[in-house]
């Protein structure tokens, strides 16, 4: 993971928030592609949820649809995921970090 270079142009940009009020826990992502809007998600998560872990699975599922998208297959990816989550950026760009992020789910 590399922080945004000025000038590059990628073929994805990703924009992701987590959320915490009193009216629940959710996540949202808007996808561009080529600079169009290509897609939009929202998620609800459990009440016991944080707003870190709201962010995290935000950039988790953007990563997700964006290796999936039909539109890109075939063509060199590159994607600029942009967050507000100063936690999850040292999180994920520190080899010695080794808690659990709680993103696992459980069967069943």
């Amino acid at each position: 993971m590399k922080e945004k270079r000025e000038g590059r142009e990628y073929t994805g940009e990703v924009y992701t928030d987590g959320s915490q009020s009193s009216g629940g826990v959710g996540s949202g992502i808007a996808i561009f592609e080529n600079s169009h809007l290509s897609l939009q998600l929202m998620y609800r998560l459990a009440d016991e949820c944080s707003n870190n872990q709201a962010e995290q699975l935000a950039i988790v599922k953007a990563l997700e649809k964006l290796r999936d998208s039909r539109h890109l297959q075939g063509l060199q990816k590159s994607a600029a995921v942009y967050t507000d989550s100063k936690i999850t950026l040292d999180a994920i760009v520190n080899r010695r970090n080794h808690q659990h992020t709680g993103l696992s789910t459980s069967p069943g």
